[in-house]
């Protein structure tokens, strides 16, 4: 880089600047022999791809499916899921966001009371029909709340579905329209049955990462979980979320995922933006208060590419044009 360059960049708080376009495939390689922590996962990675079993045969929702996961905590799950569905509603799409983690804070994204205890795992979510479907009337998207369980009655739950691997779809034929066009399923973090089931019935597998060593290291975990799970026809992006590009560290994340994951990772991370957190402070979507900040700009982003990829997956004619087209 030009000498004039990188003072501009260091005087903008940013000296670890790199243009992705000259020096990229050198950056996917240094980045682990800087971060030992980055080569032994890469190194587990690796063999686990090689070594990878054919996946399980599960057959995918009526419904186009993405199931969002992840295998730590804060990395911002929910928050994605929430804005995505708010993203793809404002552009026309029928679209049903569904909480499965049992924190139950997806509702609250769209105004949800935290007292409301229909949701997911209630006996018949279709008889809560009017509570389940908060945001409808807000012309947003439907969400379906998991709802509030004890820790008794979770624990049943669980053990429930270990036995019927049905449950999961058995509960989207209830609760979720028919209409629907892109079901998005929020997910609890870890291995539960209810990571396992959503995922043997979705086409696309969205895995979220934190830019961070910890949440790094979870990624051949990860690959066991879809391994074990996702039917041979789902597609696997990996997003990293909570991008900050004047950390060095977090710029050598995305490389080195580059360099293992290829075409699986998204290009284009979803900023750090303290918009996302005040947004949830007001009980709305990032993309109602803070629609020019660069992470709702990142997000809108990832839903136009679901649309695209859902249009190519179903039938003609079912993604029409967009309500609202984007300049």
């Amino acid at each position: 880089m030009p000498t004039d360059v990188r003072r501009l960049f260091e005087w903008a708080a940013a000296p670890d600047f790199n243009y992705r376009e000259v020096n990229q495939e050198e950056r996917a390689s240094a980045a682990p022999r800087q971060w030992s922590a980055l080569a032994a996962t890469n190194r587990l990675l690796r063999e686990r791809l090689a070594g990878a079993n054919p996946r399980a045969s599960g057959v995918p929702y009526r419904t186009f499916s993405i199931a969002v996961v992840s295998m730590s905590g804060g990395v911002g799950r929910t928050t994605v899921v929430a804005n995505l569905a708010s993203a793809l509603s404002q552009n026309g799409r029928r679209c049903v966001a569904v909480d499965l983690d049992p924190q139950d804070t997806l509702g609250l994204h769209f105004g949800q009371h935290l007292e409301e205890a229909a949701g997911m795992s209630c006996e018949d979510p279709a008889a809560e029909s009017q509570q389940l479907l908060v945001a409808r009337a807000r012309g947003g998207p439907v969400v379906v709340p998991f709802g509030k369980l004890d820790p008794a009655k979770l624990a049943m739950l669980e053990w429930k579905m270990t036995l019927e691997r049905d449950w999961l779809r058995r509960r989207l034929d209830q609760a979720v329209p028919r209409d629907t066009d892109v079901l998005l399923i929020d997910t609890p973090a870890g291995q539960r049955p209810m990571v396992e089931q959503a995922l043997s019935l979705c086409e696309v597998a969205l895995v979220v990462l934190a830019p961070n060593v910890t949440s790094y290291s979870t990624l051949p975990a990860i690959e066991e979980l879809l391994e074990a799970n996702v039917s041979p026809s789902c597609t696997v992006r990996v997003l990293v979320n909570g991008f900050n590009a004047t950390r060095a560290l977090d710029g050598d994340v995305m490389a080195s995922l580059r360099g293992v994951l290829g075409q699986r990772l998204f290009p284009q991370p979803v900023q750090e933006d303290e918009a996302v957190a005040e947004a949830l402070g007001r009980l709305k979507p990032l993309l109602h208060e803070a629609a020019d900040s660069q992470a709702a700009a990142d997000l809108a982003a990832i839903a136009e590419w679901i649309e695209t990829y859902a249009a190519a997956r179903t039938e003609p004619g079912r993604f029409g044009p967009r309500l609202v087209a984007r300049s």
